[in-house]
């Protein structure tokens, strides 16, 4: 088995390191990362004491959806990988995920403006409260959620749900393995527990309350998106999400996603990925809880995600040789 996995910035692969050393050997040592490297070739020992399994890990050293979905591309021209998971922290967006949990997760949704428009001095201009229904009668040329309008400026917000559903299976078996009787490797630090949600890919940093109350407002409601007020048939075309809760959200898993979903669509053979994300924060606060923790609920959060790591590769390995070869997922 050969797996990719991509980690962003350098402080996740130096609070892992050590975790995947008991599981495992780096051919690489630490100081390599002080020394730039960005490549680190990692054999991941099998627990059922088969060998071991090959991994690459890609270290971005910088974050965003661009980064992330180049990298897919530089794990395919290295390794020709069998999975790929993208790995790190990220913040909360859900009461049932607390600091030190784990979000394991094969689908992204993603909200970000995608045109910035100016009303003209003249232009009639219908703004909408939150509370509002749709309007039956258009009074305005422009009819606009109140907080899409900085000024006369304007926003239009895209909406796009990826859902590798080919390899929804594969996280179906693996969790109800993990509550079985032949579940291992279950305990993760302080009690932490694993939850399989869905992640919001955002262009920022999320350290805001109100924005984490809006997006999950947009979340449940889209009828005051400029698109469906304006343009609905442009927006029954494409700016549409499917029901799901919010579960965390970072800046990587949305590009990490585009970039397999468009492989997937072009290769004969598709090859699973995931995402599996440590909760670092609240999607708000974050300077506090660092102050008050030194750091320390980021390290616990990266190793728990790693433990996850281990586990799933290790069960993904053993449901390959238990049917004789890798999956061929076509």
């Amino acid at each position: 088995m050969r797996a990719a996995i991509i980690i962003a910035l350098e402080e996740e692969l130096s609070n892992a390191f050590d975790c995947l050393e008991r599981y495992g050997k780096f051919l690489a040592p630490k100081q390599s990362l002080k020394e730039g490297q960005t490549n680190f070739r990692y054999m991941l020992s099998d627990e059922a004491g088969g060998g071991a399994h090959d991994c690459q890990i890609f270290l971005i050293n910088g974050m965003g959806n661009v980064a992330a979905s180049t990298y897919v591309g530089r794990s395919f021209m290295h390794s020709d990988p069998d999975i790929l998971i993208s790995v790190g922290i990220s913040g909360s967006l859900h009461d049932d995920v607390a600091l030190e949990d784990v979000v394991i997760s094969n689908q992204v949704k993603f909200y970000g403006p995608d045109k910035i428009g100016e009303f003209p001095e003249n232009g009639k201009v219908k703004t909408i409260q939150v509370s509002e229904a749709v309007p039956q009668k258009e009074d305005g040329e422009y009819l606009v959620d109140v907080r899409d309008l900085h000024g006369n400026v304007y926003l239009r917000f895209l909406r796009e749900h990826i859902i590798l559903r080919e390899f929804s299976s594969i996280l179906d078996e693996f969790l109800h393995h993990r509550k079985g009787a032949q579940g291992s490797g279950q305990v993760l630090l302080a009690d932490a527990k694993l939850v399989r949600g869905t992640i919001l890919g955002s262009n920022w940093v999320v350290d805001s309350t109100k924005y984490a109350e809006y997006i999950h407002w947009k979340n449940d409601n889209d009828h005051l998106d400029y698109y469906k007020l304006n343009k609905p048939d442009e927006y029954r075309q494409r700016c549409t999400w499917g029901a799901s809760d919010l579960h965390a959200v970072d800046m990587e898993t949305y590009g990490f996603f585009k970039a397999i979903d468009f492989l997937n669509k072009t290769r004969q053979m598709k090859v699973p990925g995931f995402a599996i994300r440590g909760i670092s924060d609240r999607a708000a606060g974050k300077a506090a809880l660092d102050e008050k923790s030194g750091g320390s609920h980021r390290a616990k959060s990266v190793e728990n995600a790693m433990l996850v790591v281990v586990e799933f590769l290790r069960f993904f390995a053993s449901q390959n040789r238990a049917s004789g070869e890798m999956r061929a997922y076509r």
